[in-house]
């Protein structure tokens, strides 16, 4: 399962979750699968995949949370990473820091360890570390799966370094892309200056995101929503800079301009991973129809 988790796209992420399942099945109490289970739908649960794969993205949130509990009693390294990013993802930055310094302890030469610990220190602000952090992972692990080189590409944009940027995105895209790439490839020109590259970039971004149920690109949606699974807590200098090249290379606003993103911040709270209006009634699917 690992084997193919590591590969990285959708169908390689299903079979791997497949497989976690049935080493579950033959001995429940190992914690290193429930781990892997966890690791594979958060995945899921961050891509733009949810709208295709069975299930939905209800599903894969409900398969990590209940994997990374079970995980959680006897936890191992990865369960206190998974455990990291989803603290990181709801805002909650000291504890994400708390669990992945539980998970460099128990592995401190993991390479994946140190890629997840990356990722939290990009959203808040430290950037320069996450690259450290990420040279380490690489060295670690020659043979390093793609989300290395889109973690390094995401802090080279965030210290403005977007020739850097623009230089690992191209190692990165013809090797597993997603749609979010694009975002920060058209962002990177937009910054420079660079008229080449952005329409095909725009194209490809459209096609993939509108065969996933999404939106046309604009930069309130994804420069100030959702990038990488959600930017909603993320460094808001790091976000303020997204969107700025966005528009610089020329992509339109979107709706919600006119609120400003700090008043939808007071307005919206999370919820099981969705965003619900604070003191909104809620009403189950039953009840809807």
């Amino acid at each position: 399962g690992w084997a193919h988790y590591r590969l990285g796209p959708e169908e390689e992420t299903k079979k791997a979750i497949a497989l976690f399942e049935q080493a579950i099945a033959l001995d429940p109490e190992y914690g290193g699968a429930h781990a892997a289970l966890a690791a594979a739908s958060w995945r899921i649960v961050q891509s733009t995949w949810e709208s295709t794969t069975e299930g939905g993205y209800q599903r894969a949130f409900d398969r990590m949370q209940e994997a990374l509990a079970k995980a959680m009693r006897q936890p191992n390294a990865l369960a206190h990473a998974v455990s990291a990013e989803v603290f990181s993802k709801q805002g909650r930055y000291e504890e994400a820091f708390t669990e992945i310094g539980r998970a460099m302890a128990l592995a401190p030469n993991d390479s994946d360890i140190h890629l997840r610990k990356a990722r939290i220190l990009n959203a808040t602000g430290r950037a320069a570390e996450a690259e450290e952090s990420l040279r380490w992972a690489m060295r670690l692990d020659p043979l390093y799966p793609p989300d290395h080189l889109r973690e390094l590409a995401i802090s080279f944009f965030h210290q403005q370094r977007y020739v850097e940027a623009i230089d690992t995105l191209e190692r990165l895209l013809p090797l597993q892309p997603l749609q979010d790439d694009y975002i920060t490839l058209i962002a990177s020109l937009g910054h420079l200056g660079r008229k080449s590259g952005v329409p095909e970039a725009i194209k490809t971004f459209d096609k993939m995101s509108l065969a996933a149920g999404y939106n046309a690109i604009n930069v309130q949606m994804f420069g100030g929503w959702w990038w990488y699974g959600d930017i909603f807590n993320y460094d808001p200098a790091y976000r303020d800079r997204l969107m700025e090249g966005l528009r610089k290379a020329g992509i339109p606003e979107g709706a919600g301009t006119d609120i400003p993103f700090e008043k939808y911040r007071r307005l919206l709270r999370k919820s099981g991973g969705y965003f619900d209006v604070t003191g909104a009634t809620t009403i189950d699917h039953g009840q809807a129809r």
